[in-house]
C-alpha cells in the first residue's frame, strides 16, 4: 500500500500529464489503432513438447492476457484444452499481472504467480489441470519465478524482501503451510538477486 503523500503526488502528476496531453487524445487513439492493426491479435506460440503433452500460449481477439493450453502430443489441433485463461482470471480486478506459470513433471498440476494490486509482490497458487484447486495454500511475497522438483511434490521459489530484492529461495511441500517452508539459499550481498529455474536437460 502506497503512503498517502506518495499516492497524492503520483495522482497529481497523472492529472497534470492528462491536462498537458489533452489536445493529442485523438492522435493517441489513431496511433494506438494503427499499431494494434499491425499485430495478430489471435496469435499463438509454437507448441513445446514435454512428455506425453505439448504446451503453448494463445491470445483471443480482443483479449488482454495469454491463454495457456495443452494437448496430447501429436494430437489433433482441436484437442487442446485451456488450463489457465488470463482474461478470465483478470476479470473483476483493477490490476492483473501474471509473474509466471510452471507445471509439475508428472503433468498433474501447475503453479502460477499473480500480482493483483501492483505491488510487484506475487502470490503463488496451485491448481489441477482439470481446473480445480489442487491445494488451498498461497505463498506470499514471491518473486514470480518458480520451479517444481522432479518428485512433483515440492516447489522451489524466490521471495522478495521489503526492498523488492529477490534474496531467498525456499522449498515448499504441497499441502503444507508457507510457514513450514525450508530456506534453501539466501543471498546476503545486496548487489545480487536470486532466481530459480530448470536447466535445459532438466
Amino acid at each position: 500500500v502506497l503512503p498517502a503523500d506518495i499516492r497524492e503526488y503520483l495522482e497529481a502528476e497523472n492529472t497534470y500529464t492528462a491536462a498537458v496531453l489533452k489536445d493529442t487524445e485523438a492522435l493517441q487513439e489513431e496511433l494506438f489503432a494503427e499499431m494494434k492493426g499491425r499485430i495478430a491479435e489471435n496469435d499463438a506460440s509454437v507448441p513445446a513438447p514435454h512428455g506425453a503433452w505439448e504446451y503453448f500460449e494463445s491470445f483471443k481477439t480482443g483479449g488482454q492476457y495469454p491463454r495457456f493450453e495443452r494437448r496430447p502430443r501429436n494430437g489433433a489441433a482441436d484437442a487442446a484444452t485451456i488450463y489457465f485463461d488470463g482474461d478470465v482470471e483478470a476479470a473483476g480486478t483493477s490490476y492483473f499481472r501474471l509473474g509466471g506459470i510452471t507445471r509439475t513433471p508428472d503433468h498433474t498440476r501447475f503453479a502460477y504467480a499473480l500480482d493483483t494490486n501492483g505491488s510487484e509482490f506475487f502470490a503463488v497458487r496451485f491448481r489441477e489441470f482439470d481446473g480445480t484447486t489442487a491445494y488451498g495454500e498461497t505463498l506470499e511475497d514471491a518473486a514470480g519465478q518458480m520451479v517444481f522438483a522432479r518428485d512433483s511434490q515440492h516447489l522451489f521459489y524466490a521471495v522478495l524482501d521489503r526492498n523488492h530484492r529477490a534474496c531467498k529461495v525456499f522449498r515448499h511441500m504441497l499441502g503444507t503451510s508457507q510457514s513450514d517452508d525450508v530456506l534453501v539459499y539466501e543471498e546476503h550481498d545486496t548487489g545480487f538477486f536470486v532466481s530459480v529455474g530448470t536447466t535445459d536437460d532438466r
